[in-house]
């Protein structure tokens, strides 16, 4: 909410600075997943279920983040907009 609100762009400004925050928490959350799945990769057992793992739970948290982020952006924004000046 509070990106949104200092962008202050109306509902255009929310959804931007929303889908720049979704970006920024694509890059590490798949740069941490891919890492950690070239590291266990080989591991016997439990190796192909971490790979697996890692990678969904980090699709999982990214659509949370975007889904949350974008619409308190949005709101936020909105809010900036009907202050009164």
């Amino acid at each position: 909410m509070l990106a949104g609100y200092y962008a202050d762009g109306g509902f255009e400004g929310g959804l931007k600075s929303g889908v720049l925050m979704t970006i920024f928490m694509i890059i590490p959350g798949f740069l941490l997943g891919g890492v950690l799945g070239a590291v266990l990769r080989e591991a016997p057992v439990l190796g192909g279920f971490v790979v697996a793992s890692a990678f969904v739970i980090t699709i999982i948290i990214v659509a949370h983040t975007a889904i949350t982020g974008i619409i308190g952006s949005v709101i936020g924004a909105l809010l900036a907009s009907r202050k009164a000046v």
